[in-house]
């Protein structure tokens, strides 16, 4: 597991001189300013103030919630910035360091939470001037990402943020879930309907709630799901500890290949499988590498607990293209993967284009040898008003800047952002008009080196205490 912790990003940049150290109650002048919007960083002793503040506002978030915010490992008095009327707080948001997966590499971003107004100083851009002031802060600790989520589009993309990670979770009723996984068994393995799902051709798993002493099994199945993947996080064995001890989830269930009584000696192999469960919803389920049905046998068992407990429908968080997608619409559920999740929409902005791209190198070298481009070929593309070549080498892809070339690509910075995430259907920009290309073969080969990618990270890193 990597030692870099997501507070790890800005303190190895203070070390190296490449950041400033941040400073509690100094006071961050955004680009429009006026004596109401002098944006500071929030000192310890705000905290209580704060959380007042924020419960005024959005009524939340919980006593239990906001101490562990406090508790976690990354966490600062810093990563919050305030804007106050005297003694008065008018104005808040917070700024969270993370690691983020992407492909082969692990990206530093920064995710942007409860930006809050007081109802009565609305109006007066104060929530611009506090944008602007955690912009500046996490471009200047390393960050070439921000993320957040809101219900206000709007107000973002005026400050040049754009949409970019779709939800990805599946509803159904869990009776009819059950009733699906028996009608697709074979007829001579239904033993019972107390049993519905032994089925003696299919392997069998001891499926059951797990214990805290085995937290490093559930840490090895999720870096063996997450290690080449788009959207998920990092995760220290800190931030493994302090996401337990937060305890944003009901129940954790495990799935073990053998005796459900494990020997604590270095066997936790045996444990192939887990979910993380609150209210009805699968935040996250991970399977080994070979045993798929573990997930299935997961589903089940929750679905029976459900059903006795509460009987309430059950979601499924998982990435686009999980099998258990389909399986849910076969059971008459939904699938859901539209732009916004009962309103919320998440968004992003892209700080450094051009040092995102050089990062994606090697990984557009693989997608180009996979759609058997023709080299050597250079692609121009307009960043930040400047043209860059990406030059296919026979072996290996290379940036230069300088012309446009023959073969080129021009769009807004927004759109930019949706290509390199991943986000945007490179034929449907170019007939809307999103983008622009010069010949059929520039359309092509941005088909190739930039598909759509299945950018989502499990819920738990986001559900409150």
């Amino acid at each position: 597991m990597s030692s870099t912790s997501p507070t790890g990003v800005a303190r190895k940049l203070q070390r190296s001189g490449q950041g400033p150290p941040r400073q509690a109650g100094k006071a961050i002048v955004p680009a429009r300013q006026s004596q109401e919007s002098i944006v500071t960083s929030a000192r310890a002793g705000d905290h209580l103030a704060i959380h007042r503040f924020l419960l005024d506002v959005f009524h939340g978030p919980s006593t239990s919630e906001f101490t562990a915010q406090l508790e976690n490992p990354a966490y600062e008095p810093a990563d919050r910035l305030i804007v106050k009327n005297r003694k008065q707080i008018i104005g808040h948001v917070r700024l969270q360091q993370q690691l983020m997966h992407f492909g082969n590499q692990v990206v530093p971003i920064t995710n942007l939470t409860e930006l809050a107004i007081a109802p009565e100083y609305r109006q007066r851009a104060i929530g611009s001037a506090l944008l602007e002031a955690a912009e500046a802060q996490l471009v200047s600790e390393g960050s070439l990402l921000g993320t957040l989520e809101t219900n206000l589009p709007r107000f973002y993309q005026k400050h040049g943020w754009t949409v970019a990670r779709r939800p990805s979770f599946s509803t159904a009723d869990a009776r009819n879930i059950l009733s699906c996984m028996r009608a697709n068994q074979p007829e001579e393995s239904r033993i019972s309907v107390d049993n519905p799902f032994e089925n003696p051709t299919l392997k069998s798993y001891n499926i059951r709630l797990w214990r805290h002493v085995e937290q490093e099994a559930l840490v090895r199945l999720f870096n063996e799901n997450t290690v080449h993947s788009y959207g998920p996080l990092e995760r220290t064995e800190d931030y493994w500890r302090w996401l337990f001890s937060r305890r944003g989830y009901d129940r954790i269930y495990v799935a073990i290949d053998g005796p459900d009584k494990i020997q604590l000696n270095g066997s936790l192999k045996s444990i192939v499988g887990y979910a993380v469960i609150r209210q009805g919803q699968i935040m996250e389920i991970m399977t080994s590498p070979g045993h798929d049905e573990a997930a299935y046998q997961i589903v089940n068992r929750v679905c029976t607990d459900v059903i006795e407990q509460e009987d309430r429908p059950i979601r499924i968080d998982a990435p686009s293209g999980h099998p258990l997608h389909t399986f849910m619409q076969s059971a008459g559920g939904q699938y859901h993967h539209a732009g916004e999740n009962n309103g919320i929409q998440a968004m992003v902005k892209l700080f450094d284009s051009l040092t995102v791209l050089k990062k994606l190198r090697e990984e557009i070298n693989r997608r180009a040898l996979q759609a058997n481009l023709s080299r050597p070929f250079e692609l121009g593309l307009e960043i930040q008003g400047q043209w860059y070549q990406i030059l296919f080498t026979p072996r290996s892809v290379k940036l230069v800047p300088g012309k446009s070339g023959r073969s080129h690509l021009r769009c807004e910075n927004s759109v930019l952002t949706q290509l390199l995430m991943g986000y945007l259907d490179v034929q449907q920009a170019v007939d809307n008009g999103q983008l622009h290309a010069s010949t059929r073969i520039a359309v092509e080969t941005a088909q190739a080196i930039f598909p759509r990618l299945p950018l989502w990270r499990p819920p738990l890193d986001d559900s409150p205490a």
